[in-house]
């Protein structure tokens, strides 16, 4: 059997896609499904569908991880979690995917009035991430048992509701693994701004700024989809060339040329991206997004003298949300992280400096609210090129879940991280 999936990977803080063929020839897809509730709150608005999928044969004997992806990500869905574990793991784990509940038709359609208009109020209570967290400690009660312990692996969108979770659920995980966990909370808390755009910018060639204020006058109808441009373009070059792009960019079309500029576009998928918005998948893409810009708009002038095209882009996603909000119809996101000091988890939380839209400073203060935790600050970007080039990534991925963080393996792994590893950590 030959399955052709496209997947589109929303990257967390800004749904920044990267469009993957992933093709699974001559392989079962091992997937299965339970009932959760539609509110795990409020037990009488029923129930639905959760599919799940494994990457391999379930074996009891072995040690088993929970990918997970939050409601801006799609890497995770039907067909694509044995390429995944083989990817990430090897054949010592049981792997399961749990696409969510973007996935869901029935919590989609729930989602829709009878006129076809959206009913946010309602969108917000079945896709915000609480719902999302009980829908994995439901599956680790139906594969593991009622106190069975599950690991966790995520990163991005994903790695932000691990950590949700573990507020919530966490002395049911023994060994979490997350990759540029971004923490809106924290960020709001640290007073940083992850979207370093502006300020790189003005480092890299002083014009640029008045150049970026020229093109956004020029094109005012079109800024939402220049900012979008601007906000997916560092997901596609290396830290040490994303200033020379951006300015190649930047006075393409400053120059008018918009040949090169709609290049741009197609390279970074923006109209893809465009299209998704527009579809009932996007539904819960807002959600998540309310939940990751909010926490931060009163630390940022969005839109004044200084650009952020990533946080820009998330607000103009949210936007149906954050009116709610400020209607009073809906709350501020919160996260209470009292409760993850006292976890026995061992946590190992991959950062890195050059991480756009996830800022290392907020990695480290996460770090810090666990009793047991490690971090590793890589000299590299979000997607983590470096690592996986070197065939890094992986190896600590798998060496961490199989024996800890205090085990002498896993200490081997970090020694072969040393050369990817920025030094400078004390530093802004």
């Amino acid at each position: 059997m030959k399955i052709v999936l496209k997947i589109l990977i929303f990257s967390l803080f800004f749904p920044l896609v990267t469009v993957l063929a992933q093709t699974t020839e001559g392989a079962e897809i091992i997937g299965d499904s339970i009932n959760v509730p539609i509110d795990h709150d409020v037990s009488e608005k029923g129930t639905f569908v959760l599919y799940y999928e494994f990457g391999a044969e379930y074996n009891s004997e072995k040690p088993t991880v929970f990918l997970i992806a939050d409601g801006q990500q799609f890497h995770i869905r039907r067909g694509a979690v044995r390429k995944l574990q083989e990817r990430w793991f090897d054949e010592r784990f049981n792997v399961v995917g749990i696409p969510g509940r973007i996935i869901s038709q029935k919590l989609l359609d729930k989602a829709i009035n009878t006129d076809n208009s959206v009913n946010w109020e309602k969108t917000y209570q079945i896709f915000k991430s609480r719902q999302w967290c009980g829908d994995i400690d439901e599956l680790r009660k139906h594969i593991l048992g009622e106190e069975g312990k599950v690991m966790l692996f995520g990163g991005s969108g994903g790695a932000f509701l691990i950590h949700e979770y573990l507020a919530r659920y966490g002395k049911h995980a023994s060994r979490v693994f997350t990759e540029a966990a971004a923490n809106p909370f924290l960020d709001a808390e640290l007073g940083i701004i992850s979207d370093r755009f502006w300020d790189e910018i003005g480092n890299y060639d002083p014009r640029l700024e008045k150049k970026m204020h020229e093109i956004l006058k020029k094109y005012v109808d079109e800024r939402p989809e220049i900012i979008m441009t601007f906000s997916r373009q560092h997901y596609f070059f290396k830290a040490d060339k994303i200033q020379q792009a951006r300015a190649e960019l930047i006075d393409s079309l400053y120059n008018g040329n918009m040949e090169f500029y709609e290049k741009a576009k197609r390279d970074f998928e923006v109209n893809e991206v465009a299209s998704i918005m527009k579809t009932k998948q996007a539904i819960p893409i807002r959600v998540r997004m309310y939940e990751i810009i909010r926490p931060i708009l009163e630390k940022v002038d969005l839109f004044g003298d200084t650009v952020y095209p990533g946080l820009e882009m998330a607000y103009n996603v949210a936007l149906p949300l954050i009116m709610l909000n400020r209607e009073g119809k809906i709350p501020v996101p919160l996260m209470d992280f009292s409760s993850l000091k006292n976890l026995s988890s061992d946590i190992f939380i991959l950062a890195a400096r050059w991480d756009e839209p996830v800022d290392y400073r907020t990695q480290i203060e996460l770090a810090k609210k666990y009793k047991h935790s490690t971090i590793f600050i890589a000299n590299d970007d979000h997607m983590f090129k470096s690592l996986k080039e070197a065939g890094l990534f992986k190896e600590i991925i798998s060496t961490f879940f199989y024996y800890g963080s205090n085990s002498m393996e896993t200490q081997k792994s970090l020694k072969n991280l040393d050369p990817y590893k920025w030094e400078g950590k004390n530093k802004n």
